[in-house]
């Protein structure tokens, strides 16, 4: 992230950021914004309703990329879009057959989660 932000720094073009899962960038992007850098970003409603603590062994039906972390990240993350470092939420669906969930194997399984009825009522 700190490539894209320098050179929309440098260049003037605007940036966004798509699925924000990590907290850790949240203070990066809150110091673009304040030196007035044209960026946007997002995060997904998996990002800020599930955990990795609460995801169960094989719960493959979870996985997702960036994956989902755990709940402090979680409550940064929440903390980023309230304090406007994020700036919008976005469904980031990802539908697929439960076969290609991979029974468990998360080294296998699509990465996605399918969200769109449920991602907004999570939120």
């Amino acid at each position: 992230m700190e490539l894209v932000l320098d050179t929309a720094a440098a260049s003037g073009a605007r940036a966004h950021i798509v699925h924000v899962s990590s907290a850790n960038v949240l203070p990066m992007l809150a110091d673009a914004k304040r030196a007035g850098v044209a960026v946007t970003a997002e995060t997904c409603p998996h990002y800020l309703t599930f955990t990795a603590e609460a995801i169960p062994d094989g719960g493959t039906e979870f996985a997702a990329c960036p994956p989902v972390r755990d709940a402090a990240n979680r409550d940064r993350l929440w903390d980023g879009l309230l304090d406007g470092t994020l700036d919008m939420v976005v469904s980031d669906h990802s539908p697929c057959s439960p076969k290609l969930k991979a029974d468990g194997d998360f080294g296998r399984a699509f990465g996605g989660v399918s969200s769109l009825q449920v991602g907004p009522s999570a939120v």
